[in-house]
């Protein structure tokens, strides 16, 4: 049953998980009882979250905190049971699954994958590189406020110059190449970024975690900047990607 993991998770951050690679199943009479039970507990949890959050968060969706629960459980059972193929991890832990599209789900689904960060923070001290912090890296696609914390992948390869930029670097230094890292705003971020509570506590997020990667987005950059009154993000023990 997902009931008493949803209550670890809330309670203490540590949960325990089965052995066989699966959520719990449910027996068809106790499906409906169960499911009411998670989604009071869900319910409870966020009614104490919902108060730190600045200003009025989105509206709680009750059963899309739900649906993010059964993956993020896979997940746990894949960090613990590191010997599985990397073949049924790609055919058991979809993120897709994760997937929002308004502020109300990335708030929704949140209560639960904010522990992400953690889970692939232990993954990569597990084992560093493996399937399951690849997979998890790629979870930053489709829930950026709740992945806040995991270094999004970036190509190496930097970018062209658009030709604007290509002149005015020729101009100014004719000798230094004409190419510059490229900046990584997500489009999955927009939702979370036009609700001022959910803004705020992205922001609030990357400042505690020295997450750098999330300086790529100009967007957030600037924000970081703001929160300090202008000063640079360095003064946040924040380093700039350059």
């Amino acid at each position: 049953m997902l009931s008493p993991f949803i209550q670890q998770l809330w309670k203490s951050g540590r949960v325990r998980v089965g052995g066989e690679l699966d959520v719990p199943p449910l027996e068809e009479e106790q499906a409906a009882s169960e499911k009411e039970l998670c989604l009071t507990l869900l319910q409870n949890w966020e009614a104490i979250v919902r108060v730190d959050y600045p200003g009025e968060p989105p509206r709680f969706l009750p059963q899309v905190a739900l649906d993010a629960v059964p993956m993020f459980y896979l997940a746990c059972q894949f960090l613990v049971n590191r010997h599985h193929p990397p073949e049924l991890l790609d055919e058991k832990f979809q993120v897709k699954a994760w997937a929002s599209k308004t502020a109300e789900e990335h708030y929704s689904r949140d209560l639960v994958l904010r522990h992400l960060p953690d889970l692939y923070h232990q993954a990569e001290v597990a084992c560093p590189g493996d399937p399951l912090t690849k997979k998890l890296k790629a979870a930053c696609e489709v829930v950026p406020l709740s992945t806040v914390g995991i270094p999004i992948k970036v190509s190496d390869e930097p970018e062209p110059l658009r030709e604007s930029e290509r002149l005015l670097e020729s101009a100014s230094s004719p000798k230094e190449p004409v190419t510059k890292i490229p900046s990584l705003p997500l489009k999955t971020l927009e939702p979370i970024w036009q609700h001022r509570s959910l803004r705020q506590i992205y922001i609030d997020r990357v400042v505690l975690s020295k997450d750098q990667s999330r300086l790529r987005d100009p967007r957030v950059k600037v924000a970081v900047e703001a929160l300090g009154g202008g000063v640079p993000v360095s003064e946040f023990g924040l380093q700039e990607i350059r």
